[in-house]
């Protein structure tokens, strides 16, 4: 008589998200309800829930949305990374985001994450591979951190005094402070903010610093 021999049921990475996009949320939990690979325990909304259940729950593997609004500082999530990482150094880590510049993914990494993904629900299969292969001790990023982007100067052509505002503009100063505190005619600073956005390639003086901030031109 022959007999069958089964196969060990394979156990479920434990999962939990801190997210708060709601309709990501609602996405993610229902593709995880038919996953034979991950049992999703929770998902959160905010840093301060997700620590206080951290310890109760043992998940094996911490999902971190990068950036987490409305919050006041714009680094949220690699904050919060780095808190989990050093009250839980065993606890596997994978960030979550929109952004894949190279300043993004590589603080991360020195933050304590395993593994970076792109936040695109349609391909969940993908992140449920990324988990996997971040449990099997692989470090999983998007993009090669090897080697490092040029800097702005060489990549768009930015003068040093086109940087100079820049970095102004990123602090919070108006275009009229500018041309204040560089003794320069309004019109002048308003010119050169106009060719910096012509030659990033963005419409608005928001996506202007919000790429000089994520990709670390100042």
């Amino acid at each position: 008589m022959k007999q069958s021999v089964s196969t060990p049921k394979k156990k479920k990475i434990k999962i939990q998200i801190l997210e708060d996009d709601q309709l990501f949320l609602d996405l993610f939990s229902e593709k995880a309800k038919n996953s034979d690979e991950i049992d999703l325990q929770a998902m959160y909304d905010n840093p301060e829930e997700c620590l206080q259940w951290l310890n109760a729950l043992t998940p094996d593997l911490l999902i971190i949305d990068i950036k987490l609004l409305p919050q006041k500082d714009d680094d949220t999530g690699l904050t919060f990374c780095e808190e989990v990482h050093r009250k839980y150094p065993y606890l596997k880590i994978m960030m979550l985001s929109h952004y894949g510049e190279y300043t993004y993914v590589k603080h991360s990494f020195e933050k304590g994450a395993h593994g970076y993904v792109w936040k695109n629900i349609s391909s969940f299969a993908k992140t449920v591979e990324a988990i996997r292969s971040v449990m099997d001790g692989d470090k999983i990023s998007p993009i090669d951190l090897s080697t490092p982007p040029p800097p702005p100067e060489k990549k768009y052509g930015l003068t040093p005094r086109q940087l100079q505002i820049l970095r102004m503009l990123c602090e919070g100063k108006t275009q009229r402070n500018i041309s204040i505190i560089l003794n320069r005619a309004p019109e002048t600073i308003k010119s050169h903010v106009e060719n910096m956005k012509r030659a990033v390639g963005v419409n608005n003086t928001a996506s202007l610093t919000s790429k000089a901030a994520s990709e670390g031109w100042v």
